[in-house]
């Protein structure tokens, strides 16, 4: 008879926390109801018992759940750039995933806040200049069109997500950019410190960057 064990996927810990932070400036359409007032975490493997000593892949989904905002609370409004990884390595359904994250996240704005869009391969594209999001359905047509294709210049799409994020750095909102990307960068500054001078940089201009993995 084979041992078994459970499996307690603690590793992912930090990179929940990153992620409550995120969601607490999201719009409360976003959450479900509560009867306390904390994010609720679920964690969930696609299967209950794993037999010990072998390799193996598994699938862990992540659930946050959280309360309603007060009727009387207003979340800051938001100057966000997306900047979505199209290089060839993202071809398939990691592309999909993320076009559909950028809709979705499109469709959750509201006018009083800044919306742009950037992609990168090899080179740069802005698609949706820093504007509030009033014409979505075109926004959004924009979005389904892209495609995957070449390498991978990630320093410069964050880079010039912040370009985007500098239009509207005076005002009173929220500042971040959302990259989504299979972090597989190639081209121009590409190195774990290289990125991390970066981030640092662009915290130092009151401009977070958020990072959403795919595949």
């Amino acid at each position: 008879m084979k041992q078994i064990i459970h499996i307690c996927p603690r590793f992912i810990i930090g990179f929940i926390a990153s992620i409550t932070l995120f969601v607490s400036m999201m719009p409360a359409a976003m959450a479900k109801p509560q009867q306390d007032t904390g994010v609720v975490c679920r964690l969930q493997t696609d299967k209950d018992i794993f037999p010990a000593g072998e390799s193996q892949n598994i699938v862990l989904k992540i659930s946050l759940d959280a309360p309603l905002a007060p009727a009387d609370i207003q979340r800051p409004a938001v100057n966000i750039a997306l900047v979505l990884d199209r290089s060839g390595s993202m071809n398939g359904i990691k592309i999909e995933q993320a076009k559909a994250a950028a809709q979705e996240a499109l469709n959750r704005l509201g006018l009083q806040d800044i919306f742009s869009l950037v992609t990168y391969n090899n080179t740069i594209q802005t698609i949706v200049p820093a504007q509030q999001p009033g014409n979505k359905r075109q926004i959004s047509n924009t979005i389904r069109q892209i495609q995957a294709g070449g390498n991978t210049a990630l320093f410069g799409g964050v880079s010039q997500g912040a370009a985007e994020i500098r239009k509207n750095i005076e005002n009173d909102y929220v500042h971040r950019i959302v990259l989504l990307s299979d972090g597989l960068a190639n081209v121009g500054p590409s190195t774990p410190e290289d990125l991390g001078r970066l981030g640092a940089a662009l915290i130092k201009e009151n401009i977070s960057v958020t990072t959403v993995g795919g595949g």
